[in-house]
């Protein structure tokens, strides 16, 4: 489920903990993790096919609009007799959708599908997990909720996306679910199939992956987060802090993409956040790029300690105040105002020396607490 510049799968080593991936060889899936998917054939041979002598229907021409409300669970597996891949039911759990073998073409209105590709050790796989979406109406739901962050081909059948993708809008699409059925007429039936295919969809998803998503939940509770789920914290389109790479000084950017990027000769493997600012070029103002890098770590860190961090969750006020920079100038103090102060005059030249010496320092604050602000 790890998203990688090199791959979109998710390699065995970081199985969500709500499914329990299970090879033929009996191998649990923590020992089988290798991102070296370069010996992957792209023959596929599918044994639910009732002729295979004979050219298969294209994908795009079946009809989707009576697809069940299910889903269906199926694996592609590398056949080393065969020398190719064979799609067939994956039985690792019993189908929600039914329980007869799924068929192709689709029957239900989204598909687990997971892929057992070769690694150089002949006994162990690469598994990678995507989920296959064939309803058209829940198609357009995550189409409106993930927008163009991330790149998915919505016109494709099926859209396939990532369940880090998924997890990391969950909220977006809770937040979509609530406003179609606040917005939902009596008699507009492709609204009320919308909102069926997308409720089953939300509650499929938590129930999934509901180890996953506690462990998320516990961990930014304490605002901490691990490596194998930073992509948690980092939803596309979320206002980050960071700092610029030649000044230092703090540098508000927006997310556009979190991808994580396997090891190499230079570099451990680590999260490249792909961001955007504006700048100015010759006095014209437009958007540039910047990528930072979080790189592994071991445990649980403080997200204000990354090298970037979301705004909102951070700032010591909640309050949004809007300014006007040309109108910022230097404070104008009164001095009627301390010549009318009723105190002795000896003790005024006093005080007077004090705040001046305390307003000629920067303020300084001991953070006793970390990560806890002021008050």
């Amino acid at each position: 489920m790890v998203r990688t510049l090199q791959t979109s799968a998710r390699h065995v080593a970081y199985s969500d903990p709500g499914a329990d991936d299970i090879d033929d060889y009996g191998n649990d899936d923590e020992d089988n993790s290798n991102s070296n998917n370069s010996n992957n054939p792209s023959h596929i041979v599918s044994p639910l096919l009732a002729d295979p002598d004979k050219p298969s229907q294209a994908l795009s021409s079946y009809d989707l609009t009576n697809l069940e409300l299910g889903v269906n669970r199926i694996r592609s597996k590398w056949a080393p007799e065969k020398k190719c891949f064979i799609i067939e039911p994956d039985n690792q759990e019993e189908n929600e959708g039914g329980d007869g073998p799924p068929t192709y073409p689709p029957t239900h209105i989204f598909t687990v599908f997971r892929t057992f590709a070769p690694t150089p050790n002949p006994d162990l796989f690469s598994i990678s997990k995507k989920i296959h979406v064939w309803s058209p109406h829940l198609v357009k739901s995550a189409k409106v909720v993930i927008e163009d962050y991330m790149s998915i081909s919505w016109n494709a059948k099926p859209v396939i996306l990532d369940p880090d993708n998924i997890l990391v809008f969950l909220p977006k699409f809770k937040e979509h679910l609530h406003l179609l059925r606040a917005d939902a007429k009596d008699g507009n039936d492709d609204s009320a199939k919308v909102i069926e295919h997308l409720a089953y969809f939300l509650d499929f998803i938590q129930k999934e992956y509901q180890n996953t998503l506690a462990t998320l939940r516990s961990l930014l509770e304490e605002r901490k987060i691990s490596f194998d789920l930073v992509w948690g914290v980092f939803m596309p389109g979320t206002v980050l802090v960071t700092h610029c790479k030649t000044t230092g000084e703090p540098l508000v950017v927006r997310l556009r993409s979190c991808l994580q990027q396997c090891a190499n000769f230079y570099e451990p493997r680590h999260w490249a956040l792909t961001c955007e600012f504006v700048d100015t070029d010759k006095g014209f103002p437009g958007y540039a790029e910047l990528v930072v890098k979080i790189y592994d770590f071991a445990g649980a860190e403080v997200i204000t300690s990354l090298a970037a961090f979301p705004l909102d969750p951070y700032l010591q006020e909640p309050r949004r105040i809007v300014f006007n920079v040309d109108d910022v100038e230097d404070i104008q103090w009164n001095p009627e105002a301390f010549d009318r102060l009723d105190i002795p005059g000896n003790k005024k030249e006093i005080v007077q020396t004090l705040i001046e010496s305390h307003t000629q320092k920067v303020a300084a604050f001991d953070d006793f607490v970390p990560g806890k602000g002021s008050a």
